[in-house]
């Protein structure tokens, strides 16, 4: 569907569903988490 939303996507292999709650034990949680600082920062402004 092409609602006109602007959507980034990002593919975290080898990790499990709930994965970004685990960012004491995986690396790739910490950085999901930190990309998502990024990203709500810039849409915010």
């Amino acid at each position: 569907m092409n609602s006109g939303v602007p959507v980034k996507f990002r593919l975290y292999t080898g990790t499990i569903h709930g994965f970004a709650w685990m960012s004491g034990i995986l690396d790739q949680s910490k950085a999901l988490l930190d990309e998502i600082g990024r990203e709500v920062k810039l849409a915010l402004g």
